[in-house]
């Protein structure tokens, strides 16, 4: 019986040091099957023979031939794994397989494919290479530089990252009424043309969405450049108040039709507490998608995680280790943390509200993206995927080549601020009350606890002075400018002091503290 399964192409496979997967080999391609599939199979084959006895003895010692504990016995396949390759990443489909390095993309035949692979892994399309990448993308000191081809321009997938990242939108379209009460957005009869920063902004999103996508499909990893694929809305908004409808989703579950993608409700995602959260990962697990977490999500937990490797404990059996996948996080806020551990370990990604809740990307194409294309668009599809695998490939170091954008900086901020602090400072470092003075921290403190009482329980003289460095950058203000000393702070008669000020400070009038007890005159509008 093993001979018979193994010259068939069935037989097991070692993942793990002493764990293995029953499996089936055909050509270059392996997949998984179960005991109960090599039962059958073998029923069926003696069905074939015509011999009635052979099948009876099957049949009936079915249990003893073909069990579960006699067919961990079978012969051990040994594939030769298509590898990572520093240099260049292949993409497997039906038909053939594609070669893409930094200089080209070339298609050969499947007879030509250096390896073996897992079914999941190849791509069901029978694709065709178009021929040139559908944009080529370069930078110099002056700002990325964007060639587009007419595949480019017929490609809905790269008109979507187009328009999620053109900041500028509202000075070519305006929001109508229509005849029936619904609302929708008709292009200007005459736009406002956009400024020179504004086209270098659009440039850069563009560049980094297909670099995320080129990370996130290439199968070799830089271990100094692990990151996980944050994108978020690009636009500052209260905190809590959710934007969604601008295509981040869809953007990040694009790569699930080219590998393997296991997805994480992150509203309800419980990294601390829930063992099995990784149930259904293993090493063919391309990557690991948290789509829309909660305001204040734990990204500390996945440190580790990002940059070495994961433990995925299934429902029955041990706990295993395997190299981490790529992470993309879709979120409507800020991720928190702003330490160099954190930074170094996300690749962010801004997303402008083009589409919202009066134009979605169905009422802009006229039908849904991927469910709805045709043959010629999931081939331009395949062809954007490789053209940004060449992309990353020139443009590989995700620390050098990221977005450069102030209100991504300006949300993260105020998330950490929050909006009762928020609220608090923008009436109480005004001109005329306590911006440009040096008070005294128990002062602030008092003010801010006798607004909100409820953060009493939270807050203290530590946590003010750290949520006032953070308002001083929010708003563009020096904080403690006359502090002396490597710690920047202002003290003085033992105690310690704040101060927030602008381009109308006056150093003479340092002296002039605040304390707790001190009188201060309000010309200007305060809370107080």
């Amino acid at each position: 019986i093993r001979a018979f399964l193994f010259n068939r192409g069935i037989g097991l496979y070692e993942y793990q040091p002493g764990l293995y997967r029953t499996i089936r080999k055909e050509g270059y391609f392996h997949e998984d099957v179960t005991h109960t599939w090599i039962q059958r199979y073998v029923a069926d084959f003696c069905d074939t023979l015509k011999d009635r006895e052979v099948v009876k003895m099957i049949l009936r010692g079915n249990t003893q031939y073909l069990g579960p504990n006699n067919l961990n016995y079978m012969f051990v396949h040994h594939p030769q794994w298509v590898e990572p390759h520093p240099d260049r990443q292949v993409m497997v489909f039906r038909n053939c397989f594609w070669v893409i390095t930094a200089d080209g993309i070339e298609q050969r035949p499947l007879t030509e494919l250096p390896g073996d692979c897992w079914s999941n892994n190849i791509i069901p399309f029978d694709a065709e290479y178009v021929g040139q990448p559908l944009i080529r993308v370069q930078r110099d000191e002056k700002g990325w530089k964007l060639k587009e081809t007419d595949h480019w321009t017929n490609c809905e997938l790269a008109q979507f990252i187009m328009r999620t990242s053109q900041f500028f939108w509202q000075k070519e379209w305006e929001l109508r009424r229509g005849a029936d009460g619904a609302r929708y957005y008709a292009p200007l009869e005459h736009p406002e043309l956009p400024t020179e920063e504004e086209l270098k902004t659009w440039k850069m999103h563009i560049a980094t969405k297909l670099i995320a996508w080129g990370y996130k499909l290439r199968d070799y990893r830089d271990a100094a450049n692990m990151r996980a694929i944050i994108c978020m809305d690009g636009l500052e908004s209260q905190v809590g108040r959710s934007q969604g409808g601008s295509g981040k989703s869809i953007f990040a579950a694009a790569t699930k039709h080219c590998q393997t993608l296991f997805d994480v409700d992150g509203k309800t995602a419980d990294l601390k507490n829930d063992r099995f959260i990784y149930h259904g990962v293993d090493e063919r697990t391309r990557e690991i998608l948290f789509d829309d977490v909660r305001v204040n999500f734990d990204f500390e937990l996945l440190f580790s995680q990002i940059t070495n490797k994961i433990r995925v404990k299934p429902f029955q059996g041990a706990p295993i280790d395997i190299t981490a996948p790529v992470f993309t996080i879709t979120t409507n806020h800020a991720i928190r943390g702003d330490d160099t551990s954190t930074r170094r370990r996300q690749y962010l990604l801004a997303f402008c509200n083009f589409f919202n809740e009066h134009r979605t990307p169905r009422h802009f194409f006229g039908h849904q993206l991927f469910y709805d294309w045709d043959k010629t668009q999931w081939n331009l599809y395949y062809n954007l995927m490789a053209t940004a695998l060449q992309v990353y490939m020139q443009h590989s170091d995700l620390g050098q080549y990221g977005i450069e954008s102030g209100d991504i900086q300006r949300r993260k901020l105020r998330q950490q601020i929050g909006e009762d602090f928020l609220e608090f400072a923008d009436t109480y470092f005004t001109a005329g009350y306590m911006l440009n003075r040096v008070v005294v921290k128990e002062r602030v403190l008092n003010d801010y606890l006798s607004q909100f009482p409820h953060d009493r329980k939270f807050m203290d003289v530590r946590r003010i002075k750290e949520k006032c460095e953070l308002f001083a950058r929010y708003a563009s203000l020096d904080y403690n400018p006359t502090a002396k000393g490597p710690d920047n702070r202002i003290k003085s008669s033992g105690f310690e002091f704040i101060c927030l000020a602008d381009k109308d400070f006056n150093a003479a009038t340092a002296d002039d503290k605040v304390y707790i007890n001190t009188s201060v005159e309000k010309t200007a509008h305060a809370p107080y």
